[in-house]
């Protein structure tokens, strides 16, 4: 039997396992929210296995190809995000604690009012899907080049398993799940050792951390920083912890490994690209597959980022499913248990339609991108809130409207022409938003 599929087998098989020795019945805190009692190092393992999903794995291969060192800019955003995350985490813990907070949407709707509440959730719920389409792309095509099976099939063979244990017990699998895929992904920081004593020779050129242009890294830096200060599956962590210095800790660990672990993918681009030489960059980290690694290294390779995939797309599925029932199909609704059922009920169709539309994707890097960026755009007005939002008084809506309302504007042309390819147009979006909120705020005057 090839290593490939013998990986894979006794990765699902152990997953399956996992799923199965957990707990049979959950209370609507424990599906929703994981009863707000995630220690450090649990909370630590689904930040890292989430921020690692199977799309970035791969984009994080491609642009080491395509900018070397530069790459690590993007990087270099995330970490400063979660070093802001530290600061401001007091902040968010609190009034989620005190207004049983489960969503992005949930903090809007206490800061400033329904109509942001409304506009975030429909952003939040559209990103999601993008972002699981990615997911599902890179996946599937995986699967393709590897087993003699068709593009539908190797999809749903991904999707199927993630449906079964998200309808029955939530946020509590999600956590179950990635702390297991979290030692897995570990595991990748065996395979660049394997291949640099094979045929690489990797010439690592400082000069290349500016290979992006200031453009570039202005690009990268601020969009990494503002999508994972955005992230849902951020909020949702943090929301879970057991306590604002649980959540401290374990954004003090996860920075530092997350930057450490993502500058050796970028490596890994690096090595890949230096032997395949002139090839496209779309196509490296699928064509290293085929002819660069070892066949066990090549194994332990596809199923760490099965493991990312996994633990991305559960995550994101149930945030959004989430996201999608409370703030827009029961907007105001504090009936947990009815709050559960519509979930489960929204999770298979939610999954269903990204993998239909995944399909038929196309331009691998402004999917990834267009996705994430659409988080920048509720950038400014998150930002604004920590300083400005004071308990009882609330902050001006119109203004936070038309700052979402004018970020999106700009976002759709770009995605749809394929923009988000090159790093500048990253910031694009984010700077309408914050164009938005400043006019908004200088036309309606003060906060309320």
């Amino acid at each position: 039997m090839p290593y490939n599929i013998l990986f894979l087998i006794l990765y699902f098989v152990a997953l399956t396992i996992v799923i199965a020795t957990g707990r049979k019945k959950t209370s609507p805190d424990e599906y929703l929210i994981a009863s707000r009692n995630l220690g450090v190092w649990a909370t630590v393992s689904t930040l890292f296995s989430t921020y690692r999903s199977g799309s970035g794995f791969v984009a994080l291969v491609t642009l080491g190809v395509i900018f070397k060192l530069g790459a690590v800019w993007l990087t270099m955003g995330m970490l400063l995000a979660l070093a802001y995350l530290y600061i401001i985490v007091p902040k968010i813990r609190r009034l989620s604690d005190d207004k049983n907070l489960l969503t992005i949407p949930d903090y809007f709707n206490e800061v400033y009012g329904q109509g942001s509440a409304f506009l975030t959730a429909i952003l939040i719920v559209v990103m999601g899907l993008i972002f699981v389409i990615a997911q599902f792309y890179v996946s599937s095509r995986v699967l393709v080049a590897l087993l003699p099976i068709s593009l539908t099939t190797a999809t749903f063979l991904v999707g199927i398993p993630i449906i079964a244990y998200l309808m029955f017990r939530g946020y509590t699998s999600v956590v179950r799940t990635d702390i297991f895929q979290w030692f897995i992904i570990l595991l990748f920081l065996v395979v660049p050792f394997w291949l640099i004593s094979g045929r690489a020779h990797l010439d690592i050129q400082i000069g290349s951390l500016l290979s992006p242009t200031w453009k570039g890294i202005v690009g990268f830096t601020v969009s990494g920083f503002f999508v994972t200060l955005m992230g849902a599956d951020t909020w949702q962590r943090l929301y879970s912890a057991r306590n604002i210095k649980t959540a401290r800790k374990a954004l003090l660990i996860t920075g530092p490994a997350f930057f450490i672990f993502n500058a050796i993918i970028v490596l890994f681009g690096m090595l890949l690209g230096s032997i395949l030489g002139d090839i496209s960059p779309n196509q490296v980290f699928y064509e290293g597959f085929k002819t660069v690694l070892p066949p066990i290294a090549g194994a332990l390779l596809l199923t760490v980022l099965f493991a990312s995939i996994m633990s991305t797309i559960d995550t994101y599925v149930f945030i959004n499913s989430l996201t999608f029932v409370k703030n827009l199909l029961m907007r105001g609704s504090k009936d947990k248990s009815k709050i559960v059922k519509n979930t489960r009920y929204v999770i298979p169709i939610y999954l269903l339609l990204a993998m239909v539309l995944a399909l038929s994707a196309g331009n691998f890097l402004n999917l990834v991108f267009g996705a994430t960026t659409i988080l920048t755009i509720m950038a400014p007005s998150a930002v604004y809130s920590f300083y400005r939002y004071k308990e009882k008084h609330k902050l001006n809506d119109i203004s936070t409207m038309l700052s979402l309302v004018l970020g999106s504007i700009v976002h759709l042309p770009l995605f749809f022409l394929g923009k988000f390819q090159q790093p500048v147009y990253l910031l694009y979006p984010l700077a309408a938003a914050f164009l938005g909120l400043l006019i908004g705020q200088f036309i309606f005057k003060k906060d309320r």
